[in-house]
């Protein structure tokens, strides 16, 4: 009896000595790597050859003095297997895990809620990392994850139960794959029923924490793309400190570029020992749990920081190690149980089934490592996402207006907050109906206007959400017809036409302009159309005070209005319900003379070219010239110019001629404005001139006023004539 406790205490003690041996070792790598990267800079030195042997010198001894520090010869042989095995293959050993979780040496202390760091540090360019060209993954036995202690008792432990995924919509099914399920048939997969995979690209080795790629990461990725699952991915993560953690979040977040990956990138942190009883360097580093829950924040913002959704995974025991129910407030956990029933048996997990308890949430369970999936040559973890309506989406507008043929951004309507209030919004879809619930696309929409349903919903991972529907109503703008788009009258008219009929004309116009205002329903919404008056306004009274009331006849009447000549824009606006706005411009030419007498002298009248400078002249006395203003000759003037044209002068000094100008108005009749040209002897007066009493200067028009519209009319001038004018 006294023997065996000997015994026992002996093995006790080995196994202590043997955990303070990997704990140095563990310090002992960051020496190398120091080692290692000084060697790289000192190639560069002239004397690269002595370094260089010095170099390997030092690491030799280091080695020498591991091996000698070994104590027990099953434990001293493993390590010293990897230390001279040149090929980073060393790393691949077979690896037992110990089931209970007495056995290990952790740190006892109290555990307090690490607040989580919200600043996303700077991933790590991977040109700086140590990155092993060969997959150093080790098959592992997860017997960490195995455990009946909360498992329910079930009467038939090999129920007939012909299992499909397809059968059941409450739940989500899912795998995740490594190179060790060797070459898959991803569609099989996808036919099968499965809706996502977790693929692993990446890990860190259990014993010198070299990264290295897992070597069907791409292959894999791009198969279960191909074939329409949803991806995640993870990495085997032994980090011991949070730049570790960091190197590890930089090395997966660049593997993953330019693939859809849709679900969440994941930290598989895991404790393990080797075959001689070593431990992996994660537990073997000996970490506290407020050291480890910031390694694991940091992996964890990092990714996010980066875009991408971060998850934790691991089994009961590495949960504990770190902070998890301060991590799963916030972000989704996987864990890893596995009970007899599922594991030993052809069992799988389906809804109504009990699930582990848990003192944290968790989003999906891996609830066995012994499937079979049609199209997977190799056993499979199994795990199921849990489907709740957790995700709340909120829609911004009830309504949603857009012009037919145009763009619309539906997604921009909504936003979406999930169990753990993270901004989901880009897991948003949604489905359009018309009016007689027919589905359609956003582009069918688009071309008809109508009125159409918009439902949104969300889903991911394992959440589903609410479904909010809001209407989107294609239209077109709203129609709007006038009468006129352009008037031009007299200010003035020099016959029985009086001033205050005109003004009345106009306000009536601008009145009764719109003849139609519709919406896209054809509905009449003339009683929102907006008139808009010029500013300052086309009329004033007897005084020089603006009169802005076009509605008030009386008052026009009772003023005696004078018009102001100038060009005046009336602006109409109709707007509808969706908000769309329609606009028309009218445009009131007020036409005023700049002189009533025209003079020329009898040398300036030479031949036929005269008519066209009478003309231009004529013109030019307006402030505005248009097209439908007529230029009408007394009779007298008109024969002789008529003379002229055959080479016969027959103009003589002090003779007066009368000129009319008259436009034609369907409702006031014709507006007549009248202007004499008089005849003077030779060389009197310059040509074309107007008397110094009539300079067309001296006549204020409201054209000068910025608001008014310029008139672009061109018509052919005399050069002459125009110089005479600037002389004035």
């Amino acid at each position: 009896m006294i023997h065996k406790i000997i015994s026992s205490e002996r093995r006790f003690m080995k196994k202590k000595l043997r955990m303070y041996y990997y704990r140095l070792t563990a310090k002992l790598i960051d020496f190398k790597n120091f080692i290692i990267n000084t060697y790289k800079k000192m190639k560069e030195s002239p004397f690269s050859f002595f370094y260089s042997f010095a170099g390997i010198l030092i690491i030799f001894l280091i080695i020498f003095g591991i091996v000698s520090l070994a104590s027990g010869k099953s434990d001293s042989k493993d390590i010293t297997a990897e230390a001279d095995n040149a090929s980073l293959y060393a790393e691949a050993v077979a690896a037992t895990i110990k089931e209970t979780t007495a056995d290990k040496v952790t740190t006892t202390e109290n555990i307090t809620t690490e607040s989580e760091t919200t600043t996303a540090p700077q991933l790590i360019d991977i040109s700086e990392i140590t990155i092993s060209n060969v997959d150093l993954s080790e098959k592992n036995n997860k017997q960490n994850a195995v455990s009946n202690s909360d498992a329910p008792v079930y009467t038939d432990p090999n129920p007939s139960i012909n299992f499909s995924p397809k059968n059941y919509s409450s739940v989500i099914y899912g795998i995740d794959v490594s190179k060790w399920q060797g070459n898959i048939n991803w569609q099989k997969v996808a036919d099968a029923g499965y809706k996502f995979v977790f693929v692993k690209v990446a890990g860190r080795g259990t014993a010198y924490g070299t990264l290295y790629y897992d070597d069907m990461y791409k292959k894999n990725i791009e198969g279960a793309l191909a074939a329409g699952l949803d991806v995640g991915v993870y990495i085997f993560s032994q980090a011991i400190t949070e730049r570790e953690a960091l190197e590890e979040a930089s090395l997966i977040i660049d593997a993953i570029k330019g693939y859809n990956i849709t679900y969440p990138v994941v930290f598989d942190w895991e404790t393990g020992y080797h075959s001689g009883g070593s431990p992996y360097r994660s537990n073997g580093a000996k970490l506290s749990n407020s050291q480890m829950t910031k390694i694991v924040n940091t992996f964890i913002n990092a990714v996010e920081g980066a875009g991408y959704e971060a998850m934790v995974y691991g089994n009961a025991y590495d949960l504990s190690l770190f902070d998890i129910n301060s991590v799963a407030k916030n972000h989704k956990v996987w864990y890893a149980r596995y009970w007899t029933y599922y594991r030993n048996y052809d069992n799988y997990f389906i809804p109504g089934k009990e699930t582990p308890v848990t003192s944290f949430p968790y989003q999906m369970w891996q609830y066995k490592d012994t499937g079979i999936v049609p199209g997977i040559p190799e056993k499979v973890d199994m795990n199921v996402a849990f489907i709740s309506s957790t995700i709340n989406i909120t829609v911004k507008k009830d309504t949603i207006y857009t012009l037919k043929n145009s763009t619309v951004d539906l997604l921009g309507n909504v936003s979406a907050i999930n169990s753990t209030s993270k901004d989901v919004t880009d897991y948003v879809t949604y489905t359009i109906k018309d009016a007689k619930g027919n589905k359609v696309s956003l582009s069918q929409a688009l071309s008809t206007v109508g009125n159409y349903t918009v439902t949104y919903e969300a889903a991911y991972l394992s959440e589903i959400s609410n479904n909010p529907t809001v209407k989107l109503i294609v239209c077109t703008p709203p129609v709007l017809t006038a009468k006129y788009s352009e008037l031009t009258l007299f200010d003035s008219s020099d016959n029985e036409i009086t001033t205050n009929d005109i003004a009345l004309f106009i306000n009536t116009t601008i009145r009764n302009n719109i003849t139609r205002a519709t919406d896209f329903n054809n509905k009449d919404i003339s009683g929102s159309v907006d008139i808009i008056l010029p500013t300052p306004m086309y009329m004033t009274d007897a005084d020089g005070n603006y009169i802005n009331d076009i509605n008030d006849n009386t008052v026009m009447e009772a003023d005696n209005p004078v018009l102001i000549n100038g060009i005046y824009s009336i602006h109409y606006s109709v707007k509808d319900l969706a908000g769309y706005k329609t606009d028309k411009l009218l445009t009131i030419n007020l036409v005023g003379m700049k002189s009533d007498n025209i003079t020329f002298t009898l040398d300036e009248i030479t031949d036929s070219g005269f008519k066209n400078t009478l003309d231009n002249v004529l013109k030019a006395n307006l402030n505005i010239y248009k097209s439908n203003i007529n230029i009408e000759y007394d009779v007298t003037l008109s024969e002789k110019l008529s003379a002229l044209s055959e080479g016969i002068n027959n103009f003589t000094a002090n003779e007066e001629f009368s000129v009319a100008y008259t436009i034609h108005n369907d409702t006031l009749g014709t507006l007549v404005k009248y202007c004499t040209v008089t005849i003077l002897p030779a060389s009197e007066t310059p040509s074309g001139e107007f008397p110094s009493d009539e300079n067309p200067s001296s006549e204020t028009t409201s054209a000068e006023s910025p608001t008014f519209e310029e008139d672009t009319t061109s018509f052919s001038e005399d050069t002459s004539f125009e110089n005479s004018l600037n002389r004035n």
